[in-house]
């Protein structure tokens, strides 16, 4: 049986890796970390893949409570930028 060949990982401008991610790429790469800008609080947050799966699962999870209860949409706003800023601060929380 032949064995397909992995495929070597690839090298692409900065600028294309930019523009194919998400928060309209307000995206900064300082010192090889990987910086995001929250686009309503103004902050540079820096933020791992863990963090940012928990973040994201909290998210839905208080998103799915919100249209359950019918709270209104600037409620909504502002009480997930209140949990998105205490979790990226203080990620310890969640545990």
């Amino acid at each position: 049986m032949d064995m397909i060949p992995k495929a070597e990982p690839q090298k692409i401008p900065f600028q294309v890796f930019e523009k194919s991610i998400p928060n309209e790429g307000k995206w900064e790469l300082i010192d090889g970390e990987l910086f995001f800008i929250l686009k309503h609080v103004f902050k540079l947050f820096q933020i791992s893949p863990t963090q940012l799966k928990q973040v994201l699962q909290l998210y839905f999870l208080l998103l799915q409570l919100i249209l359950i209860f019918g709270l209104f949409f600037h409620l909504h706003q502002r009480f997930l930028l209140i949990v998105l800023e205490l979790l990226i601060f203080n990620p310890m929380c969640i545990l």
